[in-house]
């Protein structure tokens, strides 16, 4: 299974420095590594949700799949 890093360098949305300096503030936060992605104003919710469901390999409904009434 790759790496959320992994998966977010591929699709474009972090580079390998990101990951590096995340990992640096993961280890002084002790938070999980894509709240610390956001935390630092990388990626949004949305794109780690998005990674983590290819990471897992699950479908993610988004608000925006669904009509409004």
């Amino acid at each position: 299974m790759k790496r959320l890093g992994e998966l977010l360098v591929e699709q474009g949305r972090i580079s390998e420095r990101d990951v590096e300096r995340t990992l640096l503030a993961q280890a002084e936060m002790g938070e999980l590594f894509g709240q610390v992605l956001v935390k630092l104003g990388l990626v949004s919710e949305q794109d780690v949700a998005l990674a983590l469901s290819r990471q897992l390999d699950i479908r993610l409904q988004l608000a925006v799949d669904f009509p409004q009434e």
